[in-house]
């Protein structure tokens, strides 16, 4: 996607994109994998991450269309991914994170 459509010639920079171009951008430098959950990283990788509905893979995998939907997992699952948690928090997160998984009905 151009960030100028109406440009007549073809754009040969990175700044011209709206989201990472394989050939002038490095995807390690705009998203970041985590196996199968993605993060971005700059405003080209949440563009890039929104257009291409990356976070599809991610939802899969922890189960988006089988698991109830729980606020409260929701909130245990994002202290995980912030970065200022301290250990004790990490470590309720984790003890909490476990009682509603087994709480959850197996298949």
């Amino acid at each position: 996607m151009r960030v100028n459509p109406q440009r007549v010639s073809f754009p040969d920079q990175s700044q011209h994109y709206l989201i990472v171009h394989p050939h002038f951008d490095e995807y390690e430098d705009h998203i970041r994998w985590y196996g199968e959950v993605v993060r971005p990283l700059t405003d080209k990788g949440i563009k890039l991450t929104q257009m291409c509905n990356l976070h599809r893979f991610g939802l899969l995998k922890v189960g988006e269309k089988v698991l109830p939907i729980n606020s409260h997992a929701d909130n245990i699952v994002g202290k995980f991914m912030d970065p200022h948690a301290s250990p004790l928090e990490l470590d309720m997160a984790l003890a909490a994170f476990t009682v509603y998984v087994k709480s959850v009905p197996q298949a």
